[in-house]
């Protein structure tokens, strides 16, 4: 996991509670002791694009608590850059998250926080404002011994490290040892220029893990870089190489060489968003569900994964948002919840079905209303996913909305679900209206149910489900119905009671599709959760 994207939120956390929320001390220190544990992982660049944060080149996402109002008020100071060294000190960090959140003065580019930042003495923290007004020496590199230390260069320069990377052998360790002796920006920089020419050159010729070597060196040398240009330089060369395909060839190694496993993630991770992006366009292509799995467990690792695919939401191709619907099902983060009541308006019902599940699984307090509206989709399936969803909330007060829902559906599989998610519940009252659906007597039912026989079985089966008192002595009564399917499915459903435990999982789909009904007890469900293969 990166952890400057991480002290950068933390950070930003910090500034936000002290704009808005002064007087939330405890919340602050919590926010300060967390950026300050991830200052100690190494240096950290904080820069601003208009109002936009990026930590070590990487933008961080607005969706995180106080990101918003840091990047406006880098802005307002007109503060283009912050570097915070190795374990910097917590008043100083605590200082300029105060200079931030204080008054400024408009359009000055910099100038009164410039002056105020050098009363604060600090020794940890470096700042660039909008008239770079910092004193920096100019960096004079040592003299180049390019020629006699590095073979893949030559008179020739961006020409002959393409010619070395097509030729057998070819491999970054000589870029990589001399990064790790350069000490000025210009050199640091040139040396990266040519380290990235070459593992771009790499990347075409298929040579991955040449490719991951080459990016591992860049990032270990990032952590020691010895100045603000020199980190600027790497991170400049990190958002050149974090482009989909090379960073698609990293991806793919994890599930080629699971035991090296590590050294994937770090670049995949440091690349932010487009990281989490390579790892999630696996998760699409998986053939298999262990592939699928192992690429789910290696996107919980990565900070950018969650702006990822809150991002992906708004993707023009529905199986994309389909399938970022359904990973954040299995992430749960509580920041995508507004992306997920949106996709409740998507033209695709597919993906208003996963928006469904996802909301579900989440469980945040706007999560059963939006649910809610489901049951009014136009979709007879989303209708039925929108019950299953908010019966898997295990919430007995939504037994009325299911049952009247049911009373006012007229598609028979949509039926079929809603009887079964009241199954699923399991309440008395739930039971009750389960016992109505099942019951010959038309007078307990609404007129625009049409209780067919396979309907009333269905209601057995949920019945079944329900596993409880209520529950068997309503199978008891069907027991003795007049229809003699039905009452051989209530005595086979009593007969189960006796030997299924009680409080087992209930059948209920995940897609909320419905299953064959033959009045025995229903199949195991062995279809997997959250993730699926993509429909055509």
């Amino acid at each position: 996991m990166d952890y400057s994207a991480i002290f950068a939120r933390h950070f930003a956390r910090l500034v936000g509670l002290l704009v808005t929320e002064g007087s939330s001390v405890d919340e602050q220190k919590v926010s300060l002791r967390a950026a300050l544990q991830f200052s100690k992982e190494g240096t950290a660049l904080i820069a601003r694009e208009d109002r936009r944060v990026l930590a070590d080149g990487v933008i961080v996402s607005e969706v995180f608590p106080g990101v918003k109002e840091f990047g406006a008020r880098l802005q307002t100071h007109g503060v283009k850059e912050l570097l915070f060294a190795k374990d910097a000190h917590a008043v100083e960090v605590l200082g300029v998250a105060r200079l931030l959140a204080g008054p400024s003065t408009e359009a000055d580019g910099g100038r009164n926080f410039h002056a105020l930042f050098g009363a604060l003495g600090a020794n940890t923290i470096a700042i660039t404002t909008d008239l770079r007004m910092e004193a920096r020496p100019d960096d004079e590199d040592e003299e180049e011994d390019d020629d006699a230390v590095d073979t893949t260069m030559s008179i020739f320069g961006v020409r002959s490290v393409l010619s070395q990377a097509q030729r057998v052998g070819s491999a970054p360790e000589p870029l990589i040892e001399r990064l790790a002796r350069k000490r000025t920006a210009n050199g640091i920089a040139k040396t990266l220029e040519r380290l990235a020419i070459l593992i771009e050159a790499l990347q075409r010729e298929g040579s991955a893990e040449d490719v991951v070597e080459g990016f591992l060196g860049i990032i270990t040398h990032e952590q020691n870089a010895p100045n603000p240009d020199a980190k600027r330089a790497y991170i400049q060369t990190v958002r050149r190489l974090a482009k989909a395909p090379l960073l698609t060839t990293v991806a793919r190694q994890v599930r080629k060489h699971p035991d090296q496993r590590e050294r994937y993630v770090t670049i995949l991770s440091r690349t932010g968003e487009e990281g989490a992006l390579a790892a999630f366009r696996q998760i699409m292509a998986a053939p298999s569900l262990h592939e699928r799995t192992l690429y789910l467990s290696v996107l919980r690792e990565l900070s950018g994964a969650v702006p990822a695919l809150v991002h992906s939401l708004a993707n023009d191709q529905w199986y994309m948002v389909r399938a970022a619907a359904d990973v954040l099902a299995e992430l749960k983060p509580v920041e995508a919840e507004q992306g997920l009541i949106t996709l409740l308006s998507h033209a695709d019902d597919r993906v208003r079905r996963s928006a469904l599940r996802a909301l579900a699984e989440l469980g945040t307090s706007r999560a059963p209303d939006a649910i809610k509206r489901g049951l009014k989709d136009p979709s007879a399936q989303v209708r039925g996913a929108a019950a299953v969803a908010l019966a898997s909330l295990r919430d007995v007060r939504n037994t009325t909305t299911i049952a009247t829902a049911l009373e006012e559906e007229v598609d028979e599989e949509a039926q079929f679900t809603f009887v079964r998610a009241l199954g699923a519940l399991g309440g008395a009252d739930a039971v009750q209206r389960l016992m109505r659906t099942a019951s010959q007597d038309t007078g307990r039912t609404s007129r625009l149910v049409r209780r067919s026989t396979s309907l009333r079985l269905s209601a057995i089966s949920a019945l079944a489900n329900a596993h409880t008192p209520a529950a068997v002595m309503a199978l008891k009564e069907l027991a003795n119905d007049k229809d003699r399917e039905v009452r051989e499915a209530a005595q086979r459903a009593l007969s189960l009671q006796r030997s299924t435990p009680s409080g087992s999982m209930r059948a209920l789909t995940p897609s909320g599709a419905v299953r064959a009904v033959d009045g025995d007890a229903p199949r195991r469900n062995t279809t997997p959760r959250g993730i699926r293969a993509i429909d055509s």
